[in-house]
């Protein structure tokens, strides 16, 4: 299961990344993606990421106690084979 975190005070990319830090250091163990959604930032808290986080995530990696990670070309090969689940 998930958790959104909606980030209103979000204007650019710096505070997305300061938010997405703030939070890992505050879920530990929890893996944290960033997502903009009709010009309003939110942050996923989840224990696993999904297959298809690289294509969601806005930012192109993910947060995991308090480190920022880019998603390897394994995950992007997973997601592009899962297809689309619209």
């Amino acid at each position: 299961m998930s958790t959104t975190i909606n980030l209103p005070e979000a204007k650019n990319y710096e505070d997305c990344i300061k938010a997405a830090h703030r939070a890992s250091l505050d879920h530990p163990g929890c893996y944290i993606t960033v997502k903009v959604i009709f010009h309003e930032a939110r942050l996923t808290v989840a224990k696993r990421l999904h297959t298809q986080d690289p294509s969601w995530a806005d930012l192109g990696c993910y947060w995991l106690n308090g480190k920022r990670k880019n998603f390897t070309t394994a995950q992007r090969i997973a997601d592009q084979q899962a297809g689309h689940l619209h």
